[in-house]
């Protein structure tokens, strides 16, 4: 983009900064390029700035919008508290019937969210990267995943929670989609699709 004056602009400026006729034509010409390209370089750095926030914010619209979607698709329980088991289906209405899977993403859910509470609690201050850190013994996972069947939702627990574990099924599901979709792409086809789930009658119970 050309930011230099044209004589008439320059001219007009000159004579606005010379009002008092202090100066010479020489250096009111001279002042008013320097306040010329004082100016646009302002106006450029403002544009930069604002080109800038304008794709951070799609870049944070876009990496919240399998959450948003996620979100909006959560069906309210009748009434409160509820189990997990309905909390799941309200949750991932996709997966209504599929209790099997439902238990299967919520126990990943809750081991996540155990490897990182416990990083937190003593890894990070140990100065160790979280991707070093070990997943919890199955057993805590058990015991974990147990008391939330046990222990019902309130209203307040079952939005906290769901706002929770839905986070951390659009984070894993999207990069879950993208890493298919590259394989796919090495291999020069699309992704295979899930063979579909077998009767409950013959799923292993959890």
């Amino acid at each position: 983009m050309n930011t230099e004056p044209t004589v008439e602009q320059l001219a007009a400026l000159a004579v606005a900064l010379n009002r008092e006729r202090q100066m010479t034509p020489t250096a009111a010409a001279e002042a008013a390029l320097q306040h010329w390209r004082a100016a646009a370089a302002v106006l450029s750095a403002e544009a930069v700035r604002a080109e800038v926030n304008a794709k951070e914010r799609e870049a944070t619209a876009a990496a919240q919008a399998p959450l948003c979607d996620a979100m909006k698709a959560v069906r309210k329980p009748e009434r409160f508290p509820v189990k997990l088991d309905e909390a799941l289906r309200c949750w991932l209405p996709k997966l209504a019937g599929r209790t099997g899977d439902a238990f299967g993403l919520y126990r990943r859910f809750v081991a996540d969210n155990e490897r990182f509470h416990t990083w937190k609690l003593k890894g990070h201050g140990q100065g160790i990267p979280f991707d070093e850190w070990p997943a919890p013994p199955k057993a805590e996972v058990d015991k974990l995943f147990a008391r939330d069947r046990r222990e019902a939702f309130d209203e307040r627990q079952f939005w906290q929670t769901g706002e929770w574990f839905l986070r951390w099924y659009a984070h894993n599901h999207t990069a879950e989609v993208a890493a298919a979709r590259a394989a796919a792409g090495r291999r020069g086809g699309r992704p295979r699709k899930k063979a579909k789930a077998r009767t409950s009658g013959n799923r292993k119970k959890l």
